[in-house]
């Protein structure tokens, strides 16, 4: 639902939304991953309109490369359905990991044949192309930025689900037109960005994305290297042009592991700091410190 506000579409409360990766299946019908691994970004949005006007009671959005999404009728069966994110379930039989799915909607069940169907000549190296709903989500409303927090706040993002968070939180936004969500992000325009932002602004996050994406494709050198750049065009820019005292928080949000390329449950580091200040030390144990440390004023 999120992402699709990203998008300016809201939905009624008759209505339902899924996430929708294009994936590869392999010869024995098991997932082989769920990013449309082997194809083009090109060809992956030709096999997106392949998948257009399928059904009239299921409306086909676009996002970007793999990431589509389902609108359609609010069922309350599929809306209780568990669908194992695919890229948790790399590996896996297809079958099994939808079965439930496809078993509580009729629609969603010729949707699937029919779409396959049309998938099937982008087929190469052993690999047929598929869709993969999940993460079904109905309307639902956030507290406003502003309320929580008596703060202007704003973003800096290309990632779908980061901008419908942020508008759905009353947030500014910003989306450097060369900000694409993975390692060939624009990191010199999202730190342009962020300065720009930090002077309405009380409160600003730039998100990347793209050593979670490398992470998937089992890219821990381009990971690396990614969060090397981080480093040296965002942080070193921000600190030479940012000249007023400013609080940083570096986190993650979830670890990624890029042997097995699967999000884990571990935990991520967190570093905190103040620019252009002699602020106090900062001990941070919980996110209720982090929060304290953000949102209050300094003594």
């Amino acid at each position: 639902y999120l992402e699709l506000l990203a998008h300016n579409r809201d939905i009624s409360e008759y209505e339902m939304v899924l996430r929708c990766n294009l994936a590869a299946v392999d010869a024995s019908g098991r997932l082989a991953a769920f990013n449309g691994q082997g194809l083009t970004p090109l060809e992956m949005q030709q096999a997106a309109k392949q998948c257009d006007g399928i059904l009239k009671d299921i409306e086909f959005i676009h996002l970007s490369e793999y990431r589509n999404l389902l609108v359609m009728n609010r069922e309350a069966s599929v809306l209780d359905c568990t669908v194992q994110p695919p890229h948790e379930s790399v590996g896996e039989d297809v079958n099994g990991l939808l079965q439930e799915l496809r078993s509580q909607s009729l629609s969603i069940n010729y949707f699937l044949q029919e779409s396959a169907k049309r998938l099937q000549p982008f087929a190469r190296d052993g690999l047929q192309y598929i869709l993969y709903p999940w993460g079904p989500s109905a309307r639902q409303g956030l507290p406003s930025f502003s309320g929580l927090h008596g703060l202007r706040g704003g973003a800096v993002c290309k990632a779908e689900i980061v901008i419908g968070i942020a508008k759905a939180l009353g947030m500014d936004v910003i989306t450097p037109p060369n900000a694409t969500g993975d390692v060939d992000t624009d990191i010199m325009a999202k730190a342009e960005a962020t300065l720009a932002m930090l002077q309405q602004d009380d409160f600003v996050i730039a998100h990347f994305n793209g050593s979670d994406e490398a992470a998937h494709r089992y890219d821990y050198q381009g990971k690396a290297d990614f969060i090397s750049r981080i480093d040296t065009q965002f942080l070193q820019t921000i600190a030479a042009k940012y000249h007023e005292p400013l609080k940083l928080v570096i986190c993650g949000d979830h670890v990624t592991s890029s042997v097995t390329g699967k999000h884990g449950d571990g935990c991520t580091p967190v570093i905190a700091g103040y620019l252009n200040t002699t602020g106090h030390s900062i001990r941070l144990q919980s996110y209720r410190d982090i929060l304290d440390f953000l949102m209050k004023e300094s003594d």
